[in-house]
């Protein structure tokens, strides 16, 4: 006797025959079997690609609001100003990505081989480098990085800078000569300091030692902190001795026109795409077992069960269906990397939502060990 039997079968039909019976069924296959074949592929690419597509657009989205200040939380006092040490201190909070303590000049500065060059001036602590992303400034001074190519000043370069030549009427040079440092200091560039307000943005950024009060207190909070860090902001900050409240508010505009990123990824139509596809193609390959089933009774007579009928079935499905995957993850991984999707984000995108299909695929195809069989005597009547 050639491999295990199963109750119902008969010597000769065991496992192994029966799956590779399903086997053969598939690589003998008919036009059916190809048409199948087809359309699992592209439903399955399809499905794939448009759930990647959406994510990768969400997350582009976001990382754009993101670097316009989405997150960004600002934190200011009236009267008193935020104490820069306990802004400063919110680096070790945990939640914290980054923030400093910012202190925009009223009068703007120029550089020594440009005076007129009228750029607005910010002290920040050291927290900007994290807040901003970049590495430490240390004594550098940091420029916004469009106002850096209009003044020819790239990464690494010398400038002196000095109270500003305005035309457009006085200025306190000798307050900003007393804050500018004397000596020549190295550039660095970074995109994006319109994050830390309107009178930063386009303007050049000092380093500050974190002592004194500054005009307010700039806090990046982490992805799924933002309403801790919101609502405990006061309270790490400290109470001014003045008794003013201190007020925490968004950087962009809040209130229920603002995306939810969040909220829109898990809500994704695409995300039910996949359980839909691999519903349908389970679908039509019972349809396609219910128009064999004179093939089922062939099997009937020579002897075989329902559980041997069953097997030789669901070791065809599962070579359509995982070939199908086959192709699918690649062909979506392919337009994927051809329109540079982050690959950290494609292929868990690709492969779960491939997943999803064939493995719904299939647990909707295991619907065809119900078909009845049909007799021998009614196929052979109908021909």
């Amino acid at each position: 006797m050639r491999g295990d039997t199963i109750d119902g079968g008969v010597a000769g039909w065991g496992v192994r025959v029966a799956a590779h019976e399903g086997a053969m069924n598939f690589l003998c296959g008919q036009v059916t079997t190809w048409l199948m074949l087809i359309m699992s592929t592209a439903s399955f690419t399809c499905v794939a690609w448009l759930d990647t597509h959406t994510t990768a657009r969400i997350v582009r989205e976001q990382q754009e609001y993101d670097a316009s200040g989405g997150r960004t939380l600002v934190a200011t006092n009236e009267d008193a100003g935020v104490s820069q040490r306990a802004c400063e201190s919110l680096n070790l909070v945990s939640g914290v990505a980054g923030a400093a303590a910012i202190t925009p000049q009223q009068n703007p500065a120029g550089l020594a081989s440009s005076p007129d060059a009228n750029i607005p001036i910010a002290t920040a602590t050291a927290g900007i480098s994290r807040l901003m992303g970049i590495d430490e400034l240390g004594d550098a001074v940091l420029f916004d990085i469009n106002t850096a190519r209009r003044l020819g000043l790239i990464d690494s370069s010398l400038v002196r800078l000095q109270a500003a030549d305005t035309s457009d009427g006085p200025t306190n040079a000798a307050a900003t000569e007393q804050l500018l440092p004397p000596s020549t200091l190295r550039v660095r560039t970074a995109h994006g300091l319109s994050l830390l307000g309107e009178d930063v943005a386009g303007g050049a950024i000092l380093p500050a030692a974190a002592v004194g009060r500054a005009t307010y207190c700039v806090v990046q909070p982490t992805t799924f902190s933002q309403s801790a860090i919101r609502d405990a902001l006061p309270a790490l900050l400290g109470a001014p001795r003045t008794g003013t409240p201190t007020i925490v508010s968004d950087r962009l505009l809040s209130g229920r026109f603002v995306r939810n990123f969040a909220e829109e990824y898990q809500n994704r139509l695409s995300s039910r795409a996949a359980t839909a596809a691999g519903i349908g193609i389970g679908m039509l390959w019972v349809l396609l077992c219910w128009t064999r089933r004179d093939q089922d009774a062939l099997y009937s007579t020579l002897g075989a069960g329902l559980a041997i009928r069953a097997i030789i079935r669901v070791s065809e499905v599962l070579l359509l269906l995982g070939t199908a995957s086959v192709v699918s993850i690649t062909l979506a991984a392919n337009v994927g990397l051809t329109q540079q999707v982050d690959p950290d984000l494609m292929w868990p995108s690709v492969v779960g939502n491939v997943g999803l299909c064939t493995s719904t695929a299939l647990l909707t195809a295991l619907l065809a060990a119900f078909i009845p069989v049909r007799s021998p005597l009614s196929a052979l009547k109908d021909r």
